[in-house]
Formats: structure tokens, sequence, C-alpha cells
């Protein structure tokens, strides 16, 4: 599943229902039956673990790994309102089939609610760098220390010295000072999980603006016009900054929190919580800031450090690698159905029991086999897994066939490069390979694919219809017009058909559909973030 965020709605298959009596409690489900999803933090396989109950809180399942990874912290945040309804079930005593609909409303935050937020958050920061910044001293002037104890407090005040140094023109232009409020000692998860709630409302008041400006685009009356221009530019830019300030944040804590793992929940002279309720070494600067017990985390053969690796050594965008980890719990599945087993291959014990699973699934070709895409793009996941895992499976070597052809490509991969929208240019020989919209991703072969499924995909949903209605007959650059109704088929030189009575131009180069694609996505104020296309560029020696 290659997904960041939680969808609207999304339709799900629970997992684990044949497991702990959960089976006779599918027997009484009925359609359109409403159900509740509770986030299992103590569950000892799974931490994002999240099950699924009726309203008597009866148990029927788990939201499958991929999933839950998304929705348990969603549900932490308390910033979502979720309905769960049943879609389809099928009652059977060895396994019960439930399909569940899930309905997400986010609690969106005014304005000033997020700008009083921000500056909540600086205040705070402001106060902890005061009083650490003194305890410190107070620490290395004392008779006598302890070296783990001054190096713990070190490290407290660089950390957030460091956020205070990013919050200085914020400070200023507010002329925040330190006040007589306590200062709030987050441990580093928390602070990280307020800095992406705050994050994540930024880029919900980005898109707001950016859907006021389409709006506002079309003011007949020029002084009116260029005052709400002014007035959204201004609130962009702030927004904007405010936007940077928090990645800055997010990365200053990444890289400066260097964590030993130790607990230390109070600070060895003032018995009050340290900034983050752990305990820090000194890393040298020409060190890696990781220690010996993330070392061995990274080893493991978990979702998340297959996706690290993906896009580390894996050399693979990240559009890809959440695509690789999709087709695995695909495989997951099948394997599941196919030998009646409950074992995966993100998350085996070891890389043996991994290696086990994947010979039984390959031996058992016609169970992946059900087109030819699907085979090939299981068997490319599967090859990158054992290359992660340090295991070779033999099935998975494909025979290398001669080419006739005098052209011999090098040994090189794919070059995979996300499109920038800004530079359309640099991608004449560029030929894409897929593209992300809201989190689904698809596969396209050319450019004209590319642009039609966009398109199709924007009309079928209510949210962009009628936005794309109103373009017909109106260029969305150039002269030419790029849209028509069955009346004005005649004004496009290849009309394409993409829903009743909406036809678009055809007859576009690349360059020309990745500015008409940018242009769409202005129009129905969708951000880079939520749609994304990977090309690749075959390298090739030719030999005469």
């Amino acid at each position: 599943m290659n997904k960041n965020e939680i969808q609207p709605i999304e339709e799900i298959e629970i997992v684990d229902t044949q497991y702990n009596g959960r089976a006779n409690n599918h027997r009484n489900l009925v359609l359109h039956q409403e159900l509740l999803m509770k986030h299992m933090k103590n569950n000892f396989y799974d931490q994002n673990a999240v099950m699924i109950f009726t309203s008597d809180l009866k148990e029927l399942g788990f939201l499958p790994k991929g999933y839950a990874s998304i929705y348990a912290p969603a549900i932490d945040s308390n910033r979502y309102a979720f309905t769960v309804k049943v879609i389809k079930t099928e009652y059977e005593a060895k396994r019960p089939i439930l399909i569940v609909e899930i309905i997400s409303e986010f609690n969106h935050r005014s304005e000033e609610e997020i700008e009083r937020a921000i500056l909540e958050f600086v205040q705070n920061v402001v106060n902890g760098y005061e009083k650490l910044k003194k305890e410190y001293l107070d620490f290395i002037c004392a008779e006598s220390v302890v070296l783990d104890e001054v190096i713990a407090s070190l490290n407290q005040i660089r950390l957030i010295g460091k956020i205070y140094s990013l919050s200085e023109n914020i400070i200023k232009q507010h002329q925040i000072q330190q006040n007589h409020g306590a200062f709030i000692a987050y441990t580093k998860e928390e602070l990280i999980q307020i800095i992406d709630e705050i994050k994540l409302d930024i880029s919900d008041i980005l898109k707001k603006i950016q859907k006021t400006y389409n709006e506002f685009f079309n003011i007949a009356d020029k002084e009116e016009y260029f005052r709400v221009q002014c007035e959204i530019y201004e609130k962009r830019n702030k927004f904007c900054f405010y936007d940077e300030l928090f990645s800055a944040y997010r990365e200053a804590i990444e890289h400066y929190a260097v964590i030993d793992f130790v607990s230390a929940n109070s600070s060895p002279q003032t018995n009050e919580p340290n900034f983050y309720s752990t305990e820090y070494e000194i890393a040298e600067e020409d060190e890696p800031l990781i220690s010996e017990t993330a070392v061995e985390q990274v080893s493991d053969l978990t979702e998340k450090t297959f996706f690290s690796w993906l896009i580390s050594d894996g050399k693979v965008a990240e559009v890809t690698a959440g695509q690789y980890i999709s087709n695995i719990h695909s495989l997951e599945k099948i394997y599941q159905n196919t030998f009646g087993i409950s074992e995966n291959i993100l998350g085996a014990n070891s890389a043996e029991e991994a290696k086990s699973i994947i010979e039984k699934l390959v031996v058992r070709n016609e169970y992946i086999n059900a087109n030819k895409r699907r085979h090939n793009s299981f068997r490319a996941a599967l090859t990158k897994f054992t290359l992660f895992a340090g295991i070779i499976v033999d099935e998975l070597n494909f025979p290398k066939k001669k080419r006739r052809s005098q052209v011999s490509y090098n040994t090189e991969p794919n070059v995979i490069k996300i499109v920038n929208f800004e530079t359309p240019d640099e991608y004449v020989y560029h030929k894409p390979c897929s593209f992300t919209l809201n989190g689904e991703y698809y596969h396209v072969k050319n450019w004209k694919k590319l642009y039609k499924t966009f398109l199709k995909l924007l009309y079928q949903n209510s949210t962009y219809t009628e936005l794309l209605k109103k373009m017909i007959g109106k260029p969305l650059c150039g002269r030419q017009i790029d849209f028509a109704d069955q009346n004005d088929t005649f004004k496009l030189r290849e009309p394409i058909r993409i829903g009743f009575d909406f036809f678009a131009e055809g007859n576009l180069s690349g360059i020309q559909i990745i500015r008409n694609i940018k242009h769409i996505m202005e129009l129905c104020s969708i951000d880079d973030e939520h749609m994304k296309i990977e090309c690749y560029l075959k390298q090739k020696n030719c030999s005469l």
C-alpha cells in the first residue's frame, strides 16, 4: 500500500478474523452495521495494531499492517472522526470475511488557532532555553560533577539552543520573551508528533489559500483583484515560512538528539523533567549519530527498515518503494490464503523464515501469475526483498536473452526521476513509468496514457468534475483549447474521451502534458505531495 496519509474513504479487508474465538462474533453481522476501531498500543506483535470491534466491544479482527501504521497515529492524535461500516460480510467458521468502509473526517483548525499553537510552541522553546542554559551553567560550576550527567545536560542545551536559533526571526517579530509559564519537557517522540501535527495543519491552510487564489482569479474589478491577491500573497508567505520553520525543527531534532535509549526522567539538580526525558551522548562531528541499539534495529526485516533500505541502498524513489511494500503485503495474503499459515515476509523472525515463505510462493507460481504485469511486479518486489535480507532464492533468477540488435544497453539500472513541474523542459527524453495521485499508485507506459488516466481519475471524482467542466472551450496555456464537449470536438486536433460529453486534447508532447498537469493541479488545489510522476531515462551505448 503506497499511502502516506489518511484517505477520506477507504475500503479495507479485516485480517486475523479466525483467531481467539473472533469467528463466532461475525455470525450476526449485517451490511451497513457500524463498528468501532481502537489502537491496541500494548499489542505484543505490533505497536500500531488497530482492532475492529462490534458496538458491544466484541473483537472482529485487525486492520492489515500497512493500514494500521497509518491509522494508529491518526487515532492517537484525536484530530479525526472515524465512521466504520460493514460493506461485505461472509460468515465461515474457519475464516470469516469482513470488508469495512472507513470514513475519516479531519478536524480542521482555523488560521488563528494554528498560529496560536505555533507561538505557544516557540514560547515553550524560549522558556526552556533560558531555564536549561541556567541549569547547565550551575551544573559545571558545582564543586563536583558526574561526567555522564554533564554530557546529558550539555546535549539538552545544544539541542534546544539549535531550535532557539532557528526561531530567532519569529521571536523578534512577535517579541517573545521568557515568561513565568512552566516549561513543558517533551520526549523526542512527543515533540516530533506535535511538529508533524502542526505541519499537517499548515499544509491544510496552504491548500485553502491556493483554492482561494483559484476562486478569485477572474475578478473583473482590478482594484479588488489586486487587493485580494495582496492578501493572499501575504498569507501564503507567512504560512510558507511556518512550514519551512517546522521542517527545520524536525530535521534538528533528528540530527541533534543523540539518544542512548536510557531513561533519565529527572535532571540531577532540580528533579524536574529533562527536555526529552531521555539521556544523551556527545557524538563527534565526523561520526554517525546512531547508537548500538539503533544499529541492531536496522538489521531486522520490518516494513520500516525495508522501506529505508529501498530508498537508500536499493536506490529507488519513495513512490516505487511504497509499491514494492504493497506488493509484498499482497503476497503475504496470498501465502496465508494458499497454505493456511499466518506468516509474514515483512516482520519475519529470521531471514531463513522469510526465504522459506518466498520459495513456496515462487514454486506455486500459478497462484501469483494472475497476469503478466502483476506477476512481474510481484517478482521485482521479492527480488528487492531478497537483496535486502541477504538471502538467495534461485527460482527468482531470470534467464538472460540475447539481443539481435546491434544496440547494446549498459548494465546500469534505469535512472528514476521525480518530475519537477517547474522545469518541464528537463524531461524531453524521459519516459514516464508511474504516477501517484492522492496516495494511489498507477503504472503507465507513455505520456499520453498518463495524461488520459490522470484526467479520468479527476473527472470521476465529484470534487473535481465541475472544475474541469468549467474549462470546456478554454486553453490551459497557449491559444488552443484543451477541453471540449461533443459539439466542439472538431476544435481538438486529437480528441480523447475522458467522460460523457467531455473530451481532452491528445495531440501533446511530454513537455506540454507536464505543463497541462501543473495547471490542472493548481485549478484543483492539488499540491506536489499529492501528485507525483516517476519517469526514467534508459541509458544506451550504440555500437556500429
